[in-house]
């Protein structure tokens, strides 16, 4: 029987976040910016104004990239059940 991804998604075996493969780029990267990160509370937690605003500007920083992958997500989503409704039509060339 041929595998269903519907099924993998229903299951949980697919689809959740936990599951998605990570890259070893993205891991570096993520390295790198821990580290800056560090350096830069370092240089600046003696100044209580600066460190909450760079708390602030961290949140909304997060803030925004949580409603940017939703939104990628959702396109990509879209974008690839098209693909897949006009996969399923006979294929018609235009002319030209």
């Amino acid at each position: 029987m041929k595998k269903s991804t519907i099924l993998d998604v229903c299951h949980h075996s697919r689809g959740l976040t936990e599951r998605v493969p990570i890259s070893d780029k993205y891991f570096k990267l993520i390295e790198k910016t821990s580290n800056l990160h560090d350096k830069l509370i370092e240089k600046i937690e003696a100044y209580p104004d600066i460190m909450k605003l760079f708390d602030e500007f961290e949140d909304a920083v997060d803030a925004a990239s949580s409603v940017e992958i939703d939104d990628f997500f959702v396109e990509g989503f879209k974008i690839g059940l098209l693909i897949g409704i006009e996969a399923s039509e006979p294929y018609e060339p235009k002319e030209v």
